[in-house]
This record gives structure tokens, C-alpha cells and sequence, in this order.
């Protein structure tokens, strides 16, 4: 049986309404999912801050006006780990963030050290602004010293620079971050001691230097609470971190070998070496235009090689620290620390002067 035109028009009311409660109930959803940020910058109008996803590209983007800023809502597929960028001066200030649905109200510190101030209700991000607080707590300065030394690595027209080369500034920085490295080792094993619940714990861990330094890290891991190490982020790790420590020991069992065999090497160069003194140690005269060599070769100098040779070794005779004697002229007992000292230069101008004329030893 046909409908009438009021079924028709009844029908299609509620197909109506169906269809705009529908889209109520979508829009709902997606506000409901929605992420909104806002905040302050104080003395940054004009600055833009964005978020960036891990690859660093922009995910969206708000200018510093009056000092505040607001971001379009925007949502995520699923909740993650961004980056919060101000862009200020030459290079721009970055910050970890946790993101997921709701508001999160931002204060960019004056300091560029300093954490973020972000008030929200979201949990893991709670969790990291209370260990970035913490740890900028104890390595600031750490923080703020390698920070000198690489300013000074990157100006050439500094006067440490000048002074005392740029070797010896780059050993210093490399001296700053290994400072930096091990602060923020017992920072995080001082806090973790303290919030064994922090579930951001595992996923900061990877923000380290951690497959360099395994140890330490594992150590920090196994403090945590169970249920932190049954966590994505810590299962992964959990896994990890054995296999990098069995690959270092495996590494530093090989150094070790390798520095034992060049030590044995060594050993047997300088034994051979005492069992033959080179020329000026065996001679007190002058080399001789020729001479046979331990392998019974006839060697032959020019006059220019004998010029060179004997003053290189004139040189050697005259030092006082190869002659057998001490500072008050007194001679060096055998079997004595003095003894070894001068056993050692020997040895020591020895191998110059076989660098310096090694086709013409005895």
C-alpha cells in the first residue's frame, strides 16, 4: 500500500531530524577529540610558536600578539610525544610535549632553559613537566657550561680561541657534555627513585644517549614500577637495553685484547731495542761513512745523510736527561724508579731516531 502524502512528509521529518542529529552527534565527537592551546609569551609579540610532529614539520601554527597566542583546535590521530617550537633569535627553542584531546594553557618562560609552564588535565603530560622541572633543577648549570664552550667553538675570533687553539676549546666542550651527560644520568636515577610511577620515564629514556651509555640506563629501568615497564614504551626498551649492554661488553672485550696485544707488541719492540742499541748509545764516536746492518747489508751514506745523522745524534748525547745522572750530577742506580724514567727516554729517543732514519739503523 502506497503512503500518503502526510506519511511521506511525517518520513521525511524524521529523516530529517535522523540526519541532523546525526551530524550533531559527529560534531560532538570531533570537538570531543579536539586539542586547544593557548597561553602567553611575554616580550615575543610577532614570534611564532607551532607544534611539530616527529619528522619537525609544522602541524600548526599561532602568532605571539600582545603576548598571547591561541592555536586552531586541531585533533591527532591518536595521542603522542610533539615538539613545541618558539621561534626566537637565530635558532628556535624547543620543547617535548605530550598531546592529546583537551586544553592545554602554555607559559613560555623567559628563560631559555626553563620548561615549559603548561596547565592541563592531561596525565602524561603532568608526568613530564614534572621530570623536565626536576631535572633542569640539578644540570642547569651543566646545562648553561656547554653552552659557553660551544658558543666559543663556532667563534674563531675568541680569545680562548686564539690563546690556546681551537683543539683545546673542542677537548673542553667534549670535557662540558660529558659533565651534562652524567648530571642528567643522576637526575633521572634521583627521580626515578622518588616517582617510580612516571610512565614517561621509558620514552624520555630514548630521548638520550642511552644505546652509547647502556648501563646506567638499565640500572634507572629496573627502579621503575611494574606496570611502567609493561608499557609500550617500556616493553620496548625493556628488550633493548640487554641486547645494547651484551654488544658493549663484546665491544670492550675486543678493545681490551686489542690493547693487550699492541701492549705485548710493544714489550717486544723494546726488548729487542735493548738487546740492540742504535748507533749513539754504542758508538761515542762519529757514524761512519758506511756500515753493516743487522741483516748484514753493507750500508753506504753520502757525505750529506753522515752531516745530518751525526748532528742528530750530537743532539741526543747532549741531553742531560739521557746521559745516566741525575739533576745533582749524582749517576742513577739500576733497579731504581730514577733508573726505569731514564730506561724509558731511551727508549723514547731511540724510536725518534729510527722515525728520523729508519732506512740507515744498525
Amino acid at each position: 500500500m502506497a503512503n500518503t502524502p502526510y506519511q511521506n512528509n511525517l518520513n521525511f521529518f524524521y529523516m530529517k531530524n535522523l540526519l541532523y542529529a546525526t551530524c550533531l552527534l559527529f560534531i560532538a565527537g570531533c570537538n570531543s577529540k579536539a586539542i586547544k592551546i593557548s597561553g602567553t609569551a611575554p616580550n615575543m609579540d610577532g614570534n611564532i610558536v607551532s607544534v611539530l610532529n616527529s619528522s619537525m614539520n609544522v602541524m600548526s601554527t599561532s602568532v605571539v600578539e600582545n603576548g598571547k597566542f591561541t592555536f586552531e583546535p586541531f585533533a591527532l590521530q591518536e595521542p603522542y610525544y610533539l615538539t613545541f617550537s618558539v621561534q626566537k633569535g637565530e635558532y628556535p627553542r624547543l620543547y617535548e610535549i605530550y598531546l592529546e584531546p583537551g586544553e592545554y594553557t602554555v607559559k613560555v618562560p623567559a628563560k631559555e632553559t626553563d620548561y615549559l609552564d603548561i596547565k592541563t588535565d592531561s596525565k602524561i603530560q603532568n608526568n613530564l613537566s614534572s621530570y623536565y622541572n626536576y631535572e633542569n633543577s640539578l644540570v642547569d648549570k651543566f646545562r648553561n657550561e656547554l653552552a659557553r664552550w660551544d658558543a666559543k667553538t663556532k667563534d674563531p675570533k675568541d680569545k680562548m680561541v686564539l690563546d690556546s687553539g681551537l683543539t683545546y676549546v673542542v677537548e673542553r666542550q667534549e670535557a662540558a657534555r660529558r659533565k651534562l651527560d652524567g648530571a642528567q644520568i643522576f637526575a633521572m636515577s634521583s627521580y626515578v627513585e622518588k616517582h617510580p610511577n612516571n610512565e614517561s620515564i621509558p620514552h624520555i629514556i630514548t630521548n638520550t644517549y642511552y644505546k652509547d651509555n647502556p648501563v646506567p640506563y638499565y640500572t634507572i629501568f629496573q627502579k621503575l614500577a611494574p606496570a611502567v615497564k609493561n608499557s609500550v614504551d617500556g616493553k620496548k626498551l625493556g628488550a633493548e637495553l640487554p641486547l645494547l649492554i651484551k654488544q658493549r661488553e663484546k665491544m670492550e672485550l675486543a678493545q681490551k685484547q686489542m690493547e693487550e696485544k699492541e701492549k705485548a707488541e710493544r714489550q717486544m719492540r723494546e726488548k729487542e731495542a735493548a738487546a740492540h742499541p742504535p748507533l749513539f748509545l754504542r758508538n761515542r764516536g762519529k757514524i761512519p761513512a758506511q756500515f753493516r746492518a743487522r741483516n748484514g747489508k753493507l750500508v753506504k751514506l753520502d757525505p750529506k745523510q753522515r752531516e745530518q745523522m751525526n748532528a742528530y745524534i750530537k743532539r741526543l748525547r747532549d741531553r742531560k736527561d739521557l746521559q745516566g745522572r741525575d739533576s745533582n750530577g749524582k749517576v742513577i742506580e739500576p733497579n731504581t724508579k730514577e733508573h726505569e724514567e731514564l730506561l724509558k727516554r731511551r727508549r723514547a729517543a731511540f724510536a725518534a731516531f729510527q722515525l728520523q732514519f729508519s732506512k740507515h739503523r744498525d
